[in-house]
């Protein structure tokens, strides 16, 4: 007796016979039961899964290929060989819908539109959340022929839909605040769809966060003209008219922005989530988490302070802050806390106003052209105002991208932590550009306040947090990824994370990695920036890389990108020598996955699956003689 047979296809393509993962094979023998998963329980001619497999370009021997592929795909089954089964005029898999993901995701989506029309709105978020969770990467990322190609494509746009949807009724039901983050995600991702980038101004508008709402839109006409050369259809015109009515002091139209609490300080949904979980143990930095504490504790006993936290990106300061005031709000403190971006630093004090659940400009945030000569002193009121009432902590994650406002008005509060119960904690990156902050840094030393400077982790504590991350590994392989990530904390839990959920596959000339989890996220922007190193000229070979893979060989780049031999290997030189990319055993691998993720998104959209497709089939070509196939390791 065998268990259930389960398949992935919203991701790399996976099966599993009960709890024992099944071996697919070659490139294009997952290609054929991708096709027979695609039309589950259903019987797919040879015509079908001919062009399904290869398309216009199958060879004469195709029908014979396609035999030895479901004979090796029968092996892998092994006592559920039966489930295969052949037809008069093909082949038929017994598949119970139910165990296909994509399958599963379609059916959420429809309960969720069958809730909606209910008026369930809490249960249509529910099923679409449920839907969108099972995902792991794009669609049938493993796969080639046309078949997975398209597959692909139309199940990228269901899920788009399916986000968009679940974001338009969290913000019809009132949780525009949840929407935000996750419209800016899809507007990274989909910088070219202007349904999203409304959603996020929308989201922005609702929380009455107008001057914001503005920039996303002015930000959306600016892309869509360089990259389209079209201007905003009428939705987002539309909405940017009632923003920009509802964002007037003059207009005398009521804020669309949802009815709020009594005014006071808010942490974000997102920390307030983290905190409530539980902490996980902070390797390297338990002198800095027992200060931060400490430091909780004598607010607590009414003495106020000032913190300020300084490290490069990916070295802790925001897991830091989380561990640190987790249980602050229970202990008889009161929170405030924002986060500082590209965005919020454009307008004044904006950064202090998204602390506090209140608009302090009329007709909304502080937007420009508003003049309001006396909105830092209503901050200061307001925080003296919330320190009488209990001891007050006020976090700013990201300090060094505030505007020059908020940097004076944070000084002006140091100076009264000596006579408030006032904690200020505040996050920055190394600032050499920057003599605001400079200023700033010394004057909570003068305030006597602590400085505390997350260096990287030593060996020994970046080797145990490779270890610890990656649930056991071998000396060697520490003390390599270590090294690799140069002390860095959060590069070092991405290499944890990406060995311990790796499973690789063996292909000819090299192994092919297949991540059973979603990237990491979190240092996206720093990836990039670090391939900022690597010249115009190599950065078209690093493209090509991340086309073929997270790992890959310079004999297949010398193929895909038909360049000589010796200027691949000047450009891997380079990369290598730029910390994009490292030697391995059997060829290249970038340095982490958001180094892959970055390059491959380097590439503009529409040109990805075109690539894929074309390098597929130079590599099959160049291997024919041999008999053997590699396909490229999408997304």
């Amino acid at each position: 007796m065998y268990g259930r047979l389960r398949v992935d296809v919203l991701g790399p393509l996976r099966a599993w016979l009960g709890d024992t993962e099944i071996a697919l094979g070659t490139a294009r023998q997952r290609a054929a039961f991708a096709v027979l998963v695609g039309n589950a329980a259903e019987e797919v001619s040879y015509r079908e899964l001919t062009d399904a497999v290869w398309g216009t370009g199958a060879p004469a021997t195709a029908q014979g290929n396609l035999h030895t592929y479901v004979s090796g795909l029968r092996r892998a089954l092994g006592p559920a060989r039966d489930l295969l089964v052949t037809t008069p005029r093909g082949y038929r898999l017994q598949l119970d819908e139910a165990d296909v993901d994509s399958l599963s995701f379609e059916r959420c989506r429809a309960e969720a539109g069958r809730r909606l029309q209910n008026g369930d709105l809490e249960g249509a978020v529910d099923s679409l959340t449920l839907g969108l969770g099972l995902w792991k990467g794009e669609a049938y990322s493993s796969v080639p022929g046309p078949y997975a190609e398209l597959e692909g494509q139309r199940l990228g746009e269901s899920r788009i839909a399916a986000i968009e949807q679940r974001a338009r009724i969290l913000i019809e039901a009132g949780h525009q605040n949840e929407v935000v983050a996750d419209a800016a995600d899809l507007v990274r991702e989909r910088p070219l769809r202007e349904s999203a980038r409304e959603l996020l101004a929308l989201a922005l508008h609702r929380c009455g966060r107008h001057a914001e709402a503005l920039a996303a839109v002015e930000d959306a006409r600016l892309t869509l003209a360089r990259e389209l050369g079209v201007s905003p259809g009428p939705a987002l015109t539309e909405l940017h008219a009632r923003i920009r009515a509802d964002a007037s002091p003059l207009s005398g139209r009521p804020s669309t922005a949802v009815s709020r609490r009594a005014p006071g300080p808010v942490v974000p949904a997102s920390v307030q989530d983290s905190m409530t979980r539980p902490q996980p143990d902070l390797v390297g930095r338990a002198a800095a988490l027992e200060r931060l504490r400490a430091l909780v504790d004598d607010l607590v006993a009414g003495t106020g302070g000032a913190v300020w936290i300084e490290g490069d990106a990916g070295t802790g300061k925001s897991a830091l802050l989380t561990a640190g005031l987790a249980g602050a709000d229970t202990g008889g403190c009161t929170l405030g806390w924002a986060h500082a971006d590209e965005l919020l630093g454009r307008f004044d004090l904006q950064v202090l106003m998204n602390c506090f659940d209140i608009d302090l400009a009329p007709g909304g945030r502080h937007a420009p052209g508003l003049e309001e000569d006396s909105v830092d002193d209503r901050v200061a009121d307001l925080v003296v105002r919330t320190c009488a009432k209990t001891p007050f902590v006020l976090v700013i994650d990201d300090l060094h991208r505030a505007d020059g406002a908020t940097i004076r008005m944070w000084r002006r509060l140091v100076q009264a932590t000596r006579d408030l119960p006032l904690l200020l904690v505040a996050t920055s990156r190394p600032h050499g550009d920057r003599p605001d902050l400079d200023a700033l840094r010394q004057a909570v030393r003068q305030a006597d306040g602590h400085v505390v400077d997350l260096a990287p982790l030593g060996p020994a504590d970046a080797e145990l947090l490779v270890r610890e991350t990656a649930g056991g590994c071998a000396a060697w392989t520490a003390v390599r990824l270590a090294t690799q990530a140069a002390g860095n904390p959060l590069r070092l839990l991405e290499l944890g994370r990406a060995l311990r959920g790796r499973k690789v596959s063996s292909r000819p000339g090299g192994t092919t990695p297949v991540e059973t989890g979603p990237p990491v996220r979190g240092t996206a922007s720093a990836a990039q920036r670090t391939l900022l190193s690597v010249s115009t000229a190599s950065m078209c070979v690093v493209r090509s890389a991340a086309v073929l893979g997270a790992e890959f060989t310079e004999s297949d780049l010398v193929v895909v990108t038909a360049l000589p031999a010796d200027a691949v290997r000047a450009a891997l030189d380079e990369a290598v020598a730029g910390q994009v990319v490292v030697r391995e055993a059997q060829g290249f691998a970038f340095r982490t996955t958001a180094l892959w993720r970055a390059a491959y998104e380097r590439i503009p959209a529409p040109l990805r699956t075109p690539l894929r497709r074309q390098f597929t089939e130079m590599l099959a070509d160049a291997m024919g003689s041999a008999g053997a196939e590699r396909s490229v390791r999408p997304e």
